[in-house]
């Protein structure tokens, strides 16, 4: 979190200066977010089909949570912040025939107990340059396109009864890149109501690690790994606008979605016996859910 302010500060001087004889927008938005395709197999009953959400599997979701972001921009230049975490606990007393959280090669046998938490924080800043397009009507159109920073990081602490195995699991993603898209502002039959949206696509690449502890086995990683991460994201809102005195305010609330491909989770199994250096099959971690937010313009 503490690089992301400094990126934030940064982007926010840079916005300042690059801006200084126009108007500055400030906005916060909080979002209500459900991490898609992030949940963990603890164990399982099958030995061989490891599947979340299948009746005989022990699994760790991914629960929705609240977030925000933070916005200041000013003539053609935008800055943000987009923090979100989520924590989640998991037990159980019935058991089963196997851990799952290791190679499907390695088996340390049935477990009675099974006691596990996790927590998942997402990190974005964005520095872009907004190009409007001149439209008929009061209706807005603009392209932007600028740098991306995306943190990722994910743990997980797992600890059965089956001979006292205690696991711990953590992976992190530090991406840098480029974003590009289209956003609107479009008046709807309601005086000061509009129609707002955007949908834009993104190219990052970075360094990914991976690194596990386990107390019993053979197994313990700390594993680097260059990945290029591809994303997309899309949002549209309802939005309010009124005049107060000099400084316009905006209220909105809608709907948001994004994509980040090749991120490195520890739902993976890592393949110990063929290849050490090696995380196999990293996700598309999505996160979608309902947004809130408002803008004052000095």
């Amino acid at each position: 979190m503490q690089r992301c302010l400094w990126l934030l500060v940064l982007a926010s001087f840079f916005v300042a200066v690059s801006s200084a004889h126009a108007q500055l927008i400030f906005s916060v938005e909080g979002n209500y977010l459900y991490p898609g395709n992030q949940d963990v197999v603890l164990g399982s009953d099958a030995g061989s089909i490891i599947v979340p959400g299948v009746s005989g599997n022990d699994v760790l979701d991914a629960p929705p949570d609240f977030g925000f972001q933070a916005t200041v921009a000013g003539g053609n230049w935008r800055a943000s912040w987009r923090w979100f975490n989520t924590k989640s606990d998991f037990f159980t007393a019935t058991g089963r025939a196997d851990v799952a959280l290791n190679h499907p090669g390695i088996n340390y046998g049935a477990y009675t107990t099974l006691n596990a938490n996790g927590e998942i924080t997402l990190n974005v800043v964005d520095l872009d340059l907004l190009m409007p397009i001149t439209t008929p009507g009061s209706a807005s159109v603009s392209l932007f396109g600028g740098l991306r920073y995306v943190g990722y990081e994910n743990t997980l602490n797992a600890n059965y009864d089956a001979g006292g195995q205690i696991v711990n699991r953590s992976s992190e993603n530090q991406l840098f890149g480029i974003r590009g898209g289209v956003e609107f502002d479009y008046p709807i039959f309601i005086d000061n109501l509009s129609v707002k949206g955007g949908a834009a696509v993104s190219l990052m690449a970075g360094e990914s690690k991976f690194n596990q502890t386990q107390s019993l086995g053979p197994i313990a990683l700390d594993l680097k790994q260059d990945v290029v991460s591809p994303g997309f994201e899309v949002d549209l809102a309802l939005n309010y606008s009124l005049q107060l005195a000099h400084t316009g305010v905006n209220i909105w609330a809608g709907y948001e979605f994004m994509q980040f491909n090749n991120a490195v989770y520890n739902q993976n199994f890592v393949d110990d016996i063929n290849d050490a250096a090696q995380v196999n099959d990293a996700i598309n971690a999505g996160f979608h859910g309902v947004k809130f937010g408002a803008s004052v313009e000095f």
